[in-house]
């Protein structure tokens, strides 16, 4: 399995921003604490790291994912990903590292992702 971070620091950031949901309790706008909710797994194709996060928890999550590049800036996506549900991200010339790092937020509903991420300190921050 190829080396991964992850990204504890923002995760710690959801938790704190989030601090006053119970557990998975949702906030007006949907967003919660789902700190525990992602896993991952990583596997090369040529030149490509296929990374596919899984969300183990019941309600929905806005994940951004970033693999480190051989050259150049980082090549990054983000998703809404349904509760119980998985997303595949291919970052493409990646370096031989394998990194691939990623941060997560609550978020019941995908219109509004965005919101939840305003409510994260350095969500738009580069992850590597």
């Amino acid at each position: 399995m190829s080396k991964q971070y992850f990204s504890r620091i923002l995760s710690a950031a959801v938790f704190l921003a989030l601090t006053a949901l119970p557990g998975h309790a949702q906030d007006s706008d949907g967003c919660y604490n789902a700190s525990g909710c992602v896993s991952s797994s990583s596997k090369w194709s040529g030149n490509k790291l296929i990374t596919t996060i899984h969300n183990k928890c019941a309600g929905g999550i806005y994940i951004k994912v970033c693999t480190r590049r051989t050259k150049g800036k980082p090549d990054c996506g983000a998703s809404h990903v349904n509760g119980r549900s998985k997303y595949t991200f291919s970052g493409y010339n990646a370096h031989s590292s394998g990194d691939a790092r990623y941060t997560w937020v609550g978020s019941m509903r995908s219109s509004k992702d965005w919101v939840c991420t305003g409510k994260v300190s350095g969500w738009h921050d580069s992850l590597f």
